[in-house]
């Protein structure tokens, strides 16, 4: 599973608000993959994005709220409170790829594309995880998806099969055959 997932998030985009200070620095910070970094990182990254800048990072994970859970786990229980404000004031997107066999070989991405909005970012603060994936179903208006709405699309569309997509699925029954 790990070596075929992974999850993009972005940190407070620069055009959303500006920066505190001026500082020589790039708007937009690259980090490494968050599984590699330790807690101090993770944290430079939470300030950076409180400053304005734009922080780019990935972490192994299938879905946006696993993504969240993963950052969140990186904290100590007496700092996760604290770390759920930041992330849900700082956190603007969440995009979460699973390749996938096409039907004609290769691989294909499939996505779950979270883009954060109050609603979010009150599940966020209040640490109710696990209800952002009914909220990505219902943000289709606003260009989110889950990872099976856009594997409906690609079995609708003959790139991925039926099998293939309920192996990846998080509701299996969603897709017969």
């Amino acid at each position: 599973v790990f070596l075929f997932c992974f999850s993009l998030f972005v940190f407070r985009l620069p055009f959303l608000r500006r920066p505190k200070r001026t500082f020589p620095y790039p708007r937009t910070i690259k980090g490494a993959p968050m599984f590699t970094l330790k807690r101090t990182h993770t944290c430079g990254a939470l300030r950076a994005a409180d400053t304005g800048h734009q922080v780019l990072s990935t972490v192994h994970s299938s879905n946006a709220s696993q993504t969240i859970e993963r950052i969140l786990a990186m904290f100590p229980p007496a700092e996760q409170k604290t770390a759920l404000s930041q992330l849900s004031s700082s956190i603007e997107g969440i995009i979460s790829q699973r390749l996938v066999p096409h039907v004609s070989g290769g691989r294909i991405p499939a996505y779950e594309i979270m883009i954060v909005n109050s609603a979010i970012r009150n599940l966020i603060r209040e640490n109710k995880i696990a209800q952002m994936y009914s909220a990505i179903q219902t943000g289709q208006g606003a260009g989110m998806q889950t990872l099976d709405q856009n594997l409906t699309e690609l079995v609708r569309r003959n790139v991925i099969s039926p099998a293939e997509a309920r192996g990846k699925a998080k509701i299996p029954e969603n897709f017969p055959g």
